[in-house]
């Protein structure tokens, strides 16, 4: 499936999920349907989420007290089951999470009192965070893809909605 957010192309592989998955899917839209999984460990809102592999990174968020958390918690869509990973560096909501080449990629949110414009790069293998260079424009409630190799921040706001467009490559 392809959506247009903002004139970038994002591609969302978790809707079509391999018929392998423990998560049923369907090739038709008239027998689709949703099917509850495992409970998330710590709930949380304003999260972000991306897929790697056969699991899916959650990220951040508000936890159910309002507290902005550094939780990441992977959920393994085979065996439906969750768990935790090292924290991100910094407590963040209304990030953006995307994975490229084996990593997942965390832009921007939102921190209490401020709002950064960093980049933190998650490595599963070795469940370590790195700090990538940071974005030009500080913001959160944005959208970032990768596109041919290189990563995409677009929107998103600061102190009132952005138009901003900003590309990183990881090879540089």
């Amino acid at each position: 499936m392809v959506l247009l957010f903002t004139g970038i192309l994002s591609l969302l592989p978790i809707l079509s999920y391999a018929q392998t998955s423990t998560i049923p899917s369907s090739s038709s839209t008239a027998e689709s349907f949703w099917n509850n999984g495992a409970p998330m460990p710590t709930p949380r809102t304003e999260i972000a989420a991306s897929l790697l592999g056969d699991n899916i990174y959650i990220i951040g968020g508000f936890d159910k007290s309002g507290r902005v958390t550094d939780i990441v918690e992977v959920y393994n869509l085979k065996n439906n089951s969750w768990t935790k990973a090292t924290p991100i560096p910094q407590p963040l909501h209304h990030t953006s999470a995307t994975s490229y080449n084996g990593k997942i990629y965390v832009v921007g949110g939102y921190t209490d009192p401020w709002t950064p414009n960093n980049l933190f790069i998650y490595d599963p293998i070795q469940n370590d965070w790195q700090e990538g260079k940071p974005m030009p424009t500080a913001r959160g409630a944005l959208n970032a893809n990768f596109i041919n190799e290189t990563l995409y921040a677009v929107g998103g706001s600061s102190d009132k909605p952005l138009p901003t467009n900003e590309a990183y490559d990881p090879s540089a």
